[in-house]
């Protein structure tokens, strides 16, 4: 598959997803977004409506080859759990059934494919991309873009969040400053513009593939940087503005922190300083540059007291108005910036050693808010230095190097609308998501054009020169207006080159800028007859898109018509259902009561019985104690008497007879008369102890007779009979 072809089906699916998100919600979660483009898939992958043994990863291929998009299987697993307890849910039986491995069985469903919207999706991104290639016949000079390019311009904004997030690795190729151009030119065009700002919330939406959003952390430090001070007085763009005054709001109610440093309000003023002194005499930075400050002085036409007093105020406009906080003591992070390895990098990008050494001191402040620890999530940072700068590509270099070297740790700086990108992502809820998405293309384009012009000191330069020789050789506003055009697009390779030239000879510095100036005026009158035919093209295009839209809206009208008809149907026989469901619910009801009457009843006679049962059950154990009572009585009595009759014959043995009495063997019979009346008594002693015993359990021992009652043996016709017994007894 070429390059193109992949970032065409990536686009279809990024507006796709869009406009899935712009007409449902996040029910669940933000997967759910998702949850469309699988069901297209399994219906154009299992057409029948059923599979057996099919698995998640031959899924995630065909939607990779479908829609050039990446979904990781845990996640798809999870998508496919969503949709397979809905489906399940609504037919009440379990159509498709998931595994462990990743296999699901899918015995029947009816998923729509969803191909009118993707035919839709396709159609607009085609039109895009063919009013691209025909923007870029007219302004790309190289003529190597592609619509591959217009792609990585929308994703840019996803690249650098998702390093971020989950430590992707961005794209460090140059962007394409002709999609840039063709974003900025049709911001103004409905149509085409609804259909980027489509592609950007779709590749937005995506992140949620690679990332998925915990709890916000609320103890987070954002230490500001000139830059973003800068546009929170409102001296950048308008769009940069709202950028910055968007993430302090939105910051405020999570419950984030602000602070400023000393260093940077001294920087901000002398910054502002300067640009009050030359606020007259720079003509080609305000005209190459929207972001500078010149033009800001224009748009809201600021004089030179007025930057001056805006710099004077502003620690108390910082402190009183948006609530920052102003660290009035650096010395001990200036000490440690100086020998840091990020102040050598700084020291060979920046403008000056005093603005490098002002980022070094940002950093090491940030540094030790965090601990000096190395932090790998971005939940866990505490603390961010967040810019709203506008690298030159020869800077970008050296700050990845400075701050991404280790691309498993997080950074300490951020941009601002990165950071309000993630924000959005963690909670959408925050903030509308237009306004997200207007002010990220806005930050794109300024980004990408910006980092393309040349540094501002060769500009400030270029102005002096002017200034220096434009009435001695009659340099005149309209051939600086041209020889500025020209640099904004980039068709003067090195500016520095007209600089060096005017410093060996004002003629030829004036004779260049002329001959730049021809140029331009050549290339737009050239230019002039093509852009019409585009801006013709446009209307077309435009006009077919609304054709469209007015066909659609009139195919839904009737679908909604049709709908109302079967729901007014519905309605009349769901009233008559009901109906007959309440007159069946009271017929229900009057059963049940008299069931209920009879249960009674029933339950009545059941405990009348089982109260029977236990009174003649007592008479019957009653009885069998009374009767093992009287048997120990009896015995023992018997017992008592015995044992007199023993000893009193033993007694008679041994006084009674004499012992002269004149009988053969006389001592021999007594002495064994005495002894088998002895063991007789003994015998019966023993008999008597136990029978007491006993006699003395039944009368005397409570618990004694309380085993025995538990003991005894009930007949089954005095046991108590549960319910279910009862009622077969009496059928």
């Amino acid at each position: 598959m070429t390059p193109d072809l992949q970032s065409q089906k990536r686009a279809i699916a990024y507006s796709f997803l869009a406009h899935v998100h712009n007409n449902g919600t996040f029910a669940e979660g933000p997967l759910d977004i998702f949850i469309p483009i699988v069901k297209h898939a399994l219906a154009e992958l299992y057409p029948d409506g059923n599979v057996m043994g099919a698995n998640i990863s031959e899924l995630a291929n065909d939607l990779k080859e479908r829609f050039s998009l990446e979904f990781p299987d845990p996640v798809l697993g999870l998508i496919m759990a969503k949709i397979a307890k809905d489906e399940n849910s609504k037919s009440g039986v379990e159509d498709i059934v998931l595994y462990d491995d990743g296999a699901f069985i899918i015995n029947k469903f009816t998923f729509e494919s969803y191909k009118e919207q993707i035919q839709r999706s396709r159609l607009e991104v085609l039109s895009v991309v063919d009013m691209f290639k025909k923007f870029c016949s007219i302004y790309d000079i190289t003529g190597n873009a592609t619509e591959g390019d217009l792609l990585r311009f929308i994703e840019q904004n996803k690249a650098e969040v998702s390093f971020y997030l989950s430590h992707d690795i961005t794209d460090t190729d140059k962007q394409s400053v002709i999609a840039a151009q063709f974003v900025d030119y049709f911001k103004g065009t409905p149509g085409i513009y609804d259909t980027l700002r489509n592609l950007y919330l779709g590749s937005m939406l995506t992140s949620y593939l690679s990332f998925q959003p915990s709890e916000v952390k609320l103890d987070i430090e954002l230490l500001l940087d000139t830059n973003f001070v800068v546009s929170l007085m409102d001296l950048n763009t308008e769009e940069s503005t709202k950028t910055c005054n968007t993430l302090v709001d939105m910051c405020k109610k999570l419950g984030y922190k602000f602070t400023v440093l000393k260093d940077t309000i001294e920087e901000f003023q002398g910054l502002l300083n300067f640009k009050a002194q030359n606020l007259g005499s720079a003509i080609i930075a305000r005209t190459i540059n929207k972001e500078d400050i010149y033009n800001a002085c224009d748009r809201r036409k600021l004089s030179k007291t007025d930057l001056e007093r805006i710099a004077d105020n502003i620690e108390d406009t910082l402190s009183v108005k948006f609530g920052i906080y102003v660290v009035p003591h650096t010395d001990k992070w200036s000490k440690s910036a100086k020998y840091s390895p990020e102040y050598n990098v700084l020291k060979k990008i920046r403008n000056s050693e005093k603005a490098a050494l002002h980022d070094a001191i940002a950093i090491s402040y940030v540094q030790e808010k965090r601990g000096h620890k190395k932090i790998t999530k971005f939940e866990d940072v505490n603390c961010w230095f967040v810019n709203n700068a506008i690298s030159h590509s020869a800077d970008l270099d050296a700050n990845v190097e400075c701050y991404l070297g280790d691309t498993s740790a997080q950074p300490e700086i951020i941009k601002a609308d990165d950071l309000l990108n993630i924000i959005w992502l963690t909670s959408p809820s925050l903030v509308w998501d237009k306004d997200i998405i207007d002010l990220g293309l806005a930050s794109m384009i300024s980004y990408t054009i910006n980092a393309s012009l040349p540094r501002a000191r060769v500009i400030k330069e270029l102005d002096e020169n002017i200034q220096k020789y434009s009435t001695s050789n009659e340099i005149t506003d309209k051939d600086v207006l041209r020889l500025a055009t020209r640099i904004a697009h980039r068709q003067i390779d090195d500016v520095q080159v007209l600089n060096d030239i005017a410093k060996r000879d004002e003629a030829e510095f004036a004779k260049r800028v002329k001959e730049e100036s021809e140029k331009q005026k050549e290339v737009e009158i050239e230019n002039a007859q093509r852009l019409q035919s585009l801006v013709d093209s446009v209307k077309g295009l435009i006009e077919n898109l609304k054709q469209n839209k007015e066909n659609q809206e009139e195919k839904y009208k009737v679908q909604l018509t049709e709908l109302q008809e079967k729901e007014e149907n519905l309605q009349t026989k769901e009233a008559s259902i009901i109906k007959r469901e309440k007159a069946l619910h009271d017929e229900k009801n009057a059963l049940l009561a008299k069931s209920n009457e009879q249960e009674q009843q029933l339950r009545q006679l059941w405990a009348k019985e089982n109260n029977h049962r236990r009174n003649k059950r007592d008479e019957y154990i009653t009885s069998i104690i009374n009767y093992e009572k009287r048997n120990a009585k009896k015995w023992f009595i018997i017992s008592l008497v015995a044992l007199a009759i023993f000893i009193a014959g033993l007694c008679c043995t041994i006084f009674l007879i004499p012992n002269d009495y004149q009988l053969p063997n006389t001592w021999s019979i007594k002495i064994i008369s005495i002894i088998a009346s002895s063991l007789l008594s003994f015998i019966t002693s023993i008999w008597v102890i136990f029978i007491a015993r006993h006699y003395y359990n039944w009368y005397k021992n409570p618990s004694f007779e309380k085993n025995k009652r538990d003991l005894i043996s009930i007949p089954e016709d005095l046991l108590n009979l549960s319910y279910e017994e009862f009622i077969s007894s009496i059928k």
